[in-house]
């Protein structure tokens, strides 16, 4: 999956949950304004620390993709080295 496909899936999913937040607070009869104030900010926060954990999982990607090759590498250098034990 892309960066800017995963990227897209994680707005529409936060956006749906925010969007069902809303509903459920509207069927609740609402609250006191500094009780909205309170959860914006807590969907505010959620928001920033989702991006950042986002973030920081892109940005390491890469380093777990060469990791993987590395391995990957080294089994089939591996393989090869035990069908020619096995030959000989």
């Amino acid at each position: 999956m892309s960066l800017r496909r995963a990227s897209l899936l994680a707005t529409r999913v936060c956006g749906a949950l925010l969007f069902s937040a809303g509903v459920a607070t509207a069927a609740e009869g609402g609250g006191s304004a500094a009780g909205r104030a309170t959860d914006l900010f807590k969907w505010i926060n959620f928001a920033t620390v989702a991006v950042l954990v986002l973030w920081g999982f892109v940005k390491k990607l890469p380093v777990f993709r060469a990791k993987a090759g590395a391995i990957s590498s080294a089994i089939t250098k591996a393989k090869a080295a035990k069908e020619e034990a096995d030959r000989q």
